[in-house]
């Protein structure tokens, strides 16, 4: 009896070894899958980095061009870059001047033009603050009254913060101004970017929207005469242009037929069928011998 006992206690015992050691083996053999599957993508991101590089340099060969002769924001499209087996690479150059450049409403001029997008766009009743919550996020010092109380009512909020109180750095930030709300934010995205410095719109480039707002009171009839006058390869001249900006009433600050920033989006995608974002700002000065230079600003990659 007592050995009986004795050998169920021992078997049950091992049972509870064999549990234990298969528990601790499963969960090392899970960890181990879990650090292969992070190391692979690591260095597929690494590897990615390197290839939209590749993409990188093209843009900079056909931004170097003397000008570019389109109505559209697609400046080039890359689909054909070489690349290591099972790896593909797609890239688009677009001007970032087709878009409203959220930091120019530091401009006078353009924040009526930013007003009009919004009536255009939003047609809310949320779009005064939208307005003005905007201004007071990147320029506060122009409507110290309504930034104080815009920081206030960030300070109501369940997770409260402070407005940027500087330039913004990118679009994300827009989503944090008061009023901004995903759908709002979502209409306006076609038509709004965030530059380094203030920005004119490229007339040439941009979408009827921003034309019908660069000035009040626009009619589509006047929209239409504009895009029927740059044709479908852009003013040609300044005085053809500007003939048609007095004629409407235009603000000749508004707007520019040479862009100098420029957006590259890149996707890779690895053997493993996993994409990975790049986004790149380049920069294209015009000096006054009319050579390019082009300066990628900055980078950003998910």
């Amino acid at each position: 009896m007592n050995f009986n006992k004795q050998h169920g206690t021992a078997l049950i015992s091992a049972l509870i070894l064999i549990t234990i050691i298969v528990s601790v083996t499963t969960a090392w053999i899970s960890q181990t899958h879990f650090h292969v599957r992070k190391q692979q993508i690591i260095n597929e991101k690494l590897q990615a980095s390197w290839l939209a590089d590749g993409a990188k340099i093209l843009s900079v060969t056909a931004l170097k061009k003397t000008s570019f002769n389109q109505t559209t924001p697609l400046i080039a499209r890359f689909n054909n870059i070489p690349a290591p087996k099972k790896w593909r690479i797609t890239a688009e150059l677009t001007d970032a001047q087709a878009f409203f450049n959220l930091n120019s409403v530091t401009e006078e001029y353009m924040r009526l033009t930013y007003y009009s997008l919004l009536k255009l766009v939003v047609n809310e009743a949320t779009i005064n603050d939208i307005y003005y919550a905007t201004i007071a996020w990147i320029a506060p010092n122009l409507i110290k009254q309504r930034t104080r109380e815009f920081q206030d009512r960030y300070a109501t909020l369940k997770q409260p913060y402070l407005p940027g109180g500087q330039k913004m750095q990118s679009l994300a930030e827009f989503k944090l101004v008061w009023g901004v709300t995903n759908k709002i934010a979502k209409k306006l995205d076609p038509y709004i970017t965030v530059l380094p410095e203030s920005t004119p719109i490229n007339i040439n480039t941009c979408p009827a929207i921003l034309i019908k707002s660069l000035t009040p009171n626009l009619k589509d009839s006047d929209v239409n005469k504009i895009i029927f006058a740059r044709g479908d390869k852009g003013f040609k001249t300044d005085s053809e242009l500007f003939a048609v900006l007095k004629e409407l009433n235009i603000p000749v600050q508004n707007i520019t037929t040479t862009s100098q920033y420029f957006w590259l989006r890149v996707i890779v995608t690895a053997p493993s069928q996993r994409k990975f974002f790049s986004k790149y700002l380049i920069y294209r000065p015009i000096s006054p011998k009319n050579v390019k230079q082009v300066i990628v600003l900055q980078q950003y990659i998910s």
